[in-house]
């Protein structure tokens, strides 16, 4: 029996398309129809060429024949593409296969890549200000280091509420209402920040601020690993919150170091909010060339993937190895980076008898270090292979924390723990990056969905534990705590499945 397998697609309104299958039998002389149906796309059309009449093809004996629904080696053509000639008929496919997008094409990538890093930078800043600001707040609320550890432990609460929200919100509307869910927390965050809130609402506000990240990171991480390049560009677009990082402890200590309320800080972050909000929702607005690109990112056929896909839930991330080892390992690091940074200054003030303009400095340099780390050691990434670069990363930052923590000599710490941030600074995009290589594709939102809420659970666990035993020993506590973290990482990095890169 002979098959014929063909593919149409339909467009009856702007606001509706049906993906048609047709598989006919002539012996038969019964038709199946599959369609499938996808909410609010554009209209496209694709005109195909008659197809060539079953009786004019040469007979091939039935051991020699190709699977249809195999994927061939070659390349397909996009029809969605600009490229696409016209009138060449497209092989047979259960899905459709868009392209590979990079950084230019279409143009559009290079605004949305500046929108995501300012979004970065925006994280960064909110993150890198929690640390100097963390004496002025327990004054301010007449709280000890315990209760003010609560915010660590809030913000890592919004992130498991976005982890568990975020895939079913992509799936029911799409990649841009996730993202402007996200940014819009955000701002929320701030505005009720900003006019010194009593704690338990300072608390509610950070939850939130949690849960927007949790659904921006998401999505702006899985649409930059799918670009070419994705190594250097992760490693970029994660220097921008180095860069806000670096910037934040700075400004924040000019600021109540000179008698300015802490809580102005936060009309900043209101403003800064409120431009990458209307930037980032402009940048990742629907447009038609973004139709079969989403739709497969939808059902799983994204670059290469084959496979049919549901919706993927929480249970799916639980069941792959590889997304709860990863998950684990970036738990530790978030642990060790926020440990480090949000108790940098208490501890050279209260342990090293610092002062506070110079302790604010010596935050900056470890932030700086980060950023630059994630500028410059993303190609050596990429060259020299993830897996063993984060090896090379781990024992640094371990060997410059050592002398940090047994040197008291302010400016050797000073140079010490800015290395320490450049070892760190490229793990967490040199991670990512490996992970969307050697996990299907059609896992990547919602098992980094999952890793970014784990991760930012170490970044609240982790804190509150320095933060009980600050209150018995104080904040010198946070090196022992810091090394057993690097030394836990090394070891869940190692466990790693040796798995091959998925393809691409």
């Amino acid at each position: 029996m002979t098959t014929n397998h063909s593919r149409g697609i339909s467009a009856a309104s702007a606001e509706s398309v049906e993906l048609e299958e047709v598989i006919t039998s002539p012996n038969s002389k019964k038709a199946y129809t599959v369609k499938h149906g996808v909410r609010e796309l554009p209209k496209i059309e694709v005109n195909y060429a008659p197809m060539t009449p079953v009786g004019s093809l040469p007979v091939t004996p039935h051991h020699q024949r190709e699977d249809l629904f195999a994927t061939p080696n070659t390349e397909r053509q996009n029809p969605f593409s600009a490229t696409a000639t016209p009138g060449v008929s497209r092989p047979g496919s259960p899905l459709l296969q868009p392209t590979a997008q990079s950084l230019i094409n279409p143009p559009i990538n290079k605004w949305r890549f500046i929108a995501s890093f300012m979004e970065f930078m925006t994280l960064g800043l909110h993150d890198g200000a929690i640390g100097a600001l963390l004496l002025y707040l327990e004054s301010y609320y007449h709280i000890g280091y315990v209760l003010v550890s609560v915010i660590f432990l809030s913000n890592a609460s919004g992130y498991i509420i976005g982890v568990v929200a975020g895939p079913y919100i992509f799936n029911r509307f799409g990649r841009f209402y996730t993202i402007g869910a996200g940014v819009g927390l955000q701002f929320l965050t701030y505005a009720l920040i900003c006019w010194r809130p009593p704690y338990p609402l300072f608390i509610i506000a950070f939850c939130f601020a949690g849960i927007g990240f949790a659904l921006m990171l998401a999505q702006v991480n899985v649409f930059h690993a799918a670009l070419q390049n994705s190594t250097t560009l992760l490693g970029y677009l994660h220097g921008g919150y180095g860069l806000g990082a670096t910037i934040a402890p700075l400004i924040a200590t000019q600021m109540v170091t000179r008698g300015v309320p802490w809580n102005y800080y936060f009309y900043i972050m209101v403003g800064v909010t409120a431009m990458s909000m209307v930037f980032i929702l402009w940048a990742f607005k629907p447009r038609p060339e973004d139709a079969a690109y989403e739709l497969a990112q939808r059902r799983g056929s994204l670059m290469g993937s084959n496979e049919e896909a549901e919706p993927q839930g929480l249970t799916t991330a639980l069941k792959n190895r590889t997304t709860v080892i990863t998950a684990i390992f970036l738990c530790f690091y978030q642990g060790a980076e926020v440990c480090l940074g949000g108790f940098l200054v208490a501890f050279l003030v209260q342990a090293r008898n610092g002062d506070p303009t110079a302790a604010g400095w010596v935050a900056t340099g470890f932030w700086g270090g980060i950023v630059a780390g994630r500028f410059l050691l993303g190609h050596a990434s990429a060259r020299w292979g993830e897996r063993l670069c984060i090896f090379v990363y781990i024992g640094a930052s371990m060997a410059m924390h050592l002398i940090f923590w047994f040197v008291p000599q302010f400016t050797v710490e000073a140079v010490a723990v800015s290395l320490v941030g450049f070892a760190l600074g490229p793990i967490y995009p040199t991670t990512v990056s490996w992970f969307t290589k050697v996990v299907n594709r059609r896992l990547h939102v919602v098992c980094m969905s999952f890793m970014s809420a784990v991760g930012s659970s170490g970044g609240a666990i982790f804190p509150f534990v320095v933060g009980l035993g600050a209150q018995v020993k104080g904040p010198s506590v946070v090196s022992p705590v810091v090394i057993s973290l690097l030394c836990l990482m090394t070891v869940f990095w190692f466990v790693q499945p040796k798995v091959q890169r998925h393809a691409e």
